[in-house]
């Protein structure tokens, strides 16, 4: 099997000349199965003197390199490709007009946010990697972290979903990341969903997806205390949320940062509209009260605000959901003061 270190390239130039699919290859490397994800091939370092044999399922073509450096498969005349080992650097394979993926590291920390933004949107989505893909073929995984730091706050962003969350423009997002903690670093830091009991609005029209006021908790101003870095690489998203406790049809918003739903981290909505997007990988995995547990940096357990309106007969119009500090979900009204967790979307 490849090393989490494999260099990865897409095999899309593998295509008929009048057509621009994708071509689904499995690859047998020195006589061992190992099959591709998705539509990629994989070499690593050990491999570079071995044979290779590329093989598109669909249509039966094949070809073999045996220590040469460059092969080009037709069948009939009818379908072309061609691959070149580099021989000066047994860690790359460069595809004919392809896209060198960089070697990543196994150690989701220790790559900078540019590494995987664009490994995210080269790679991940380009080839429809699911969450055990990202384990297999990147040595990364479902919880891994990545930390940056507000003042002298250290805050811990993991990954929750591969492929998940759909772009504004239809694509996907590769990773979508949730902050493990609440946001600030005292109960200072806690923040209302809106001014007045009300949810009237909703997520989209709430204080915290939009509040700009100086001295407030919200996302707007979370947003403004991120490194630099991290904000270049953050993907606009829609979300859909219940309009608003008294008005069940979704609305979609679009957000680089955002308050999860009821279903994202629970699979069901029990006070909620239905629809409000999909359970993320993580969670289930996951499916556990203490998974959900979330505290403030201080180490104290904190409710902490979903963007889910409530609809029930008893809060109809003036709370949201929250979990809960042993990772349940409550209705809470809209002015109470709980603590903030968001995700966001490379």
């Amino acid at each position: 099997m490849a090393t989490p270190n494999t260099t990865f390239l897409s095999l899309r130039q593998l295509t008929r000349p009048t057509e621009a699919t994708t071509t689904f290859v499995r690859d047998w490397i020195d006589g061992l199965s190992d099959p591709i994800i998705g539509n990629m091939a994989k070499i690593d370092a050990g491999w570079r003197n071995h044979d290779l044999k590329i093989t598109d399922i669909e249509n039966s073509i094949s070809g073999i390199v045996v220590n040469n450096p460059t092969i080009t498969i037709t069948q009939g005349g009818e379908y072309k490709g061609s691959f070149t080992l580099n021989q000066s650097d047994n860690k790359t394979i460069d595809l004919a007009a392809g896209l060198p993926i960089p070697t990543v590291d196994p150690v989701f920390d220790n790559n900078s946010w540019a590494d995987i933004a664009f490994v995210s949107e080269t790679f991940i989505v380009q080839n429809g990697l699911t969450p055990g893909d990202l384990s297999n073929v990147l040595g990364w995984n479902l919880g891994d972290m990545k930390s940056f730091t507000d003042g002298d706050i250290t805050y811990q962003l993991r990954i929750i979903g591969v492929n998940h969350d759909r772009l504004v423009g239809g694509t996907r997002a590769g990773l979508t990341l949730e902050l493990t903690a609440g946001w600030g670093g005292s109960t200072d830091d806690r923040a209302r969903m809106n001014a007045t009991n009300t949810n009237l609005g909703g997520w989209d029209g709430s204080r915290m997806r939009i509040g700009t006021d100086a001295g407030i908790t919200t996302i707007p101003n979370i947003r403004s205390q991120l490194p630099a870095d991290l904000l270049a690489v953050l993907k606009t998203v829609n979300k859909s949320t219940a309009t608003d406790g008294l008005n069940p049809t979704l609305i979609n918003s679009q957000d680089d940062l955002f308050l999860f739903s009821e279903v994202e981290v629970t699979g069901g909505s029990a006070s909620t509209a239905p629809g409000e997007g999909v359970r993320y990988a993580f969670y289930t995995v996951n499916n556990t009260n203490a998974a959900r547990i979330k505290q403030q940096p201080a180490g104290t357990n904190s409710f902490w605000w979903l963007r889910s309106p409530v609809i029930s007969p008893t809060l109809t119009d003036t709370a949201f959901v929250a979990v809960s500090m042993v990772g349940s979900i409550s209705p809470i009204i809209a002015s109470a003061e709980l603590g903030v967790s968001f995700g966001l979307c490379i």
